[in-house]
């Protein structure tokens, strides 16, 4: 079992950028911030969010961010994906695949990353850091059995508008993301019509406080 993720998804890259634009505030205690539902921060429209994010300063997000509740999160799926392969008597090797990009850190953070998160993984499991620009379902089709974004919803809205998820379907893997909608009526549209086409969603867990959806690709 290999399980994709992003350093991205693993802290809240987010929120550094967003005390730069506001100052100094608490935003772990914003309730609007915490429990939101969707990347449309306090009044900022998500495509100049999108267009900030994108231009952030990576050293100084990288370096401020936050850990959230995606280790609590992973430490139940192993938990559950052990237990039932306990359960038929089998065993089960787990690697969880972290990928770095677009951050460049050099090999002693790098592996100074890797055993903080083994430690705070509760069972055994493989951590490998990667640095990949592009997920494609290519790559996953050759690698990994659970695929866990934070923006995992857009990444699925993409692929199949691209054609390359009909091309390479992953009947197989599942997909674990927050379930955030935008302040963009297009981008909800596209949302729902692809969720539309059998694609089953569950709430499971928390991610900070937005829901996470899983979906079988």
């Amino acid at each position: 079992m290999t399980i994709y993720t992003t350093l991205d998804s693993l802290v809240d890259t987010r929120l550094p950028l967003l005390i730069q634009l506001y100052g100094e505030m608490d935003f772990l205690k914003d309730k609007e911030y915490v429990s939101r539902t969707t990347d449309d921060f306090f009044g900022i429209p998500n495509r100049l969010f999108d267009v900030l994010y994108a231009q952030r300063d990576k050293k100084h997000c990288i370096e401020s961010a936050l850990p959230t509740l995606s280790i609590d999160f992973l430490n139940e799926l192993c938990f559950t994906c052990r237990q039932e392969m306990a359960n038929q008597s089998r065993s089960l090797d787990i690697t969880l695949e972290v990928n770095l990009y677009p951050y460049v850190l050099t090999r002693e953070v790098i592996e100074t990353l890797a055993k903080s998160i083994k430690l705070q993984l509760l069972s055994d499991v493989n951590i490998k850091i990667i640095s990949l620009e592009t997920l494609t379902p290519d790559h996953i089709a050759d690698k990994y059995t659970h695929i866990f974004m934070y923006d995992g919803l857009e990444w699925l809205i993409n692929r199949l508008e691209d054609g390359t998820l009909d091309n390479t379907p992953l009947p197989e893997v599942v997909l674990l993301a927050p379930l955030l909608t935008r302040n963009d009526v297009e981008y909800n549209e596209a949302a729902m019509k692809q969720l539309m086409y059998g694609v089953g969603i569950y709430i499971s867990l928390d991610l900070i406080a937005v829901g996470i959806m899983s979906a079988q690709l």
